[in-house]
């Protein structure tokens, strides 16, 4: 009996860890696929020079309409670049191999408040990269 207890205990362990990885799979595929939509706007979008145009995040990515759910692993919101704005740089240049000169989290939180960025669309919709006193914005949320 005490054998058979820990056999399934084991067995138990063994699926929700498959499960916890395939979330964080997900999740990490899911970020790259966003970030690549986004870096393809942003290539689009007159004004912006890669690597050397200034660029805000503003918003969160996991509150973006782009946030769906998903049945058996539940609304995905662990993006690697949400949440805390000290991951973007380091997600854009270390996963994405892409260069990005991202404002201060002050200057984004300042633009984030202005007319024209409020009156921007958020993401996904068109018009959430937009050129703004020269610094290319990124409205990911409201």
């Amino acid at each position: 009996p005490a054998t058979a207890g820990v056999a399934l205990g084991l067995a138990c362990s063994v699926i929700f860890s498959n499960t916890a990885y395939l979330r964080k799979q997900v999740e990490f595929d899911s970020t790259v696929a966003a970030v690549n939509r986004i870096v393809m706007t942003m290539e689009q979008t007159d004004g912006y020079v890669v690597g050397q145009t200034p660029v805000a995040w503003v918003g969160d990515l996991s509150r973006s309409d782009a946030v769906v759910y998903r049945d058996g692993l539940g609304e995905l919101r662990g993006y690697g670049v949400s949440g805390h704005y000290r991951t973007v740089k380091p997600f854009f240049t270390q996963v994405m191999g892409y260069p990005l000169e991202l404002v201060s989290q002050e200057e984004a939180e300042a633009l984030a408040e202005s007319d024209a960025v409020q009156a921007m669309p958020v993401f996904p919709n068109k018009g959430y990269c937009q050129v703004v006193d020269g610094i290319m914005v990124i409205r990911l949320s409201e």
